[in-house]
C-alpha cells in the first residue's frame, strides 16, 4: 500500500529517494517470486486482499485509519502487515503520543524506545534480527523502534534482545519496528519474506523450473487466463 501523507512527510525531512526505496524493495521481492499483488491507497478497497503490506506508514491521516480499521474489525480474511514508522506521527504530522496513531485501542502494543543500527554495530556482529523464520543479519545501516507488546500482542522477532516486531489480534495485524527492505539494502530478504506472507497463505499460483522467469496470470474477460512471462535472464 501507497501512504501520500507519509511519502509527504518524508520528502519534508529530505528522505523521499529513503521512502521509494522501503516502497518498492518488498514490492521487488513479491515481484521477482511471481507472487500477484496490487498497489493500493487507503481509499480503495481492501477487503478482497489476502494480506496488505503498509511500508512506512508513519502518517496515519482519517482516510488511514478509517481503511485499516474497517479491516481489522470487519474483514478477518485479511491480514495487515506493517513496517517502519507505523502510525508514529499524527495526521497533523507532530510526533504521536500513542502509537500507531488511532489504532492504539486495538492494538496493544507501544514504542518502548528508538535504536539505530550502525556500520560499527554491523561490523561488529551486533546486528542479528532473530525471528520465527530464521536468524538473517542486518546489512544496512538504519533506526529500528524497540516495541512493548501489551495484553494479546506477543514479540515475533527480536533484534540485540529487544522486541521490533509483534503480531496481535490473532495475527490480524504485524508490526515490525524497522523497514524489512531498507535494513537488507533495500530488496526484502526472500527467506524472510517468502515465509512471512506464505503464513498468510501468500504464494505463487506457479511452479517454475529452471532458468528464473517472473509469471504472472491475469483473468480474460472471455472467462479463461492470460498468462504473461518475463524473462529476467541476460539470454
Amino acid at each position: 500500500a501507497y501512504s501520500g501523507p507519509s511519502a509527504e512527510m518524508f520528502n519534508y525531512a529530505g528522505q523521499s529517494k529513503r521512502f521509494k526505496s522501503d516502497l518498492a524493495g518488498i514490492y521487488r521481492t513479491l515481484w521477482r517470486n511471481s507472487i500477484p499483488q496490487d498497489m493500493v491507497t487507503p481509499r480503495m478497497d481492501w477487503s478482497r486482499y489476502k494480506a496488505v503490506y503498509l511500508p512506512n506508514f508513519a502518517v496515519l491521516d482519517k482516510v488511514a485509519i478509517k481503511r485499516i480499521r474497517a479491516v481489522l474489525q470487519e474483514c478477518p480474511q485479511t491480514h495487515i502487515i506493517a513496517d517502519g514508522h507505523f502510525g508514529t506521527f499524527a495526521g497533523k504530522g507532530h510526533w504521536s503520543f500513542h502509537p500507531p496513531e488511532g489504532l492504539d485501542d486495538l492494538v496493544s502494543v507501544r514504542i518502548a524506545d528508538s535504536e539505530w543500527i550502525t556500520a560499527r554495530d554491523i561490523r561488529e556482529g551486533r546486528n542479528v534480527l532473530i525471528t520465527e523464520y530464521g536468524e538473517f543479519a542486518v546489512a544496512s545501516e538504519c533506526g529500528y523502534s524497540i516495541l512493548a507488546p501489551r495484553g494479546d500482542t506477543r514479540p515475533i522477532a527480536t533484534l540485540n534482545g529487544e522486541v521490533v516486531a509483534v503480531e496481535s489480534m490473532g495475527r490480524r495485524l504485524t508490526w515490525w519496528g524497522l523497514s524489512l527492505s531498507g535494513a537488507f539494502g533495500g530488496v526484502g530478504p526472500e527467506k524472510l519474506i517468502l515465509p512471512l506472507f506464505a503464513s498468510h497463505r501468500v504464494g505463487s499460483p506457479f511452479s517454475i523450473a529452471g532458468a528464473r522467469l517472473v509469471a504472472f496470470r491475469r483473468t480474460s474477460k472471455q472467462g479463461g487466463s492470460l498468462i504473461f512471462l518475463f524473462n529476467l535472464e541476460p539470454h
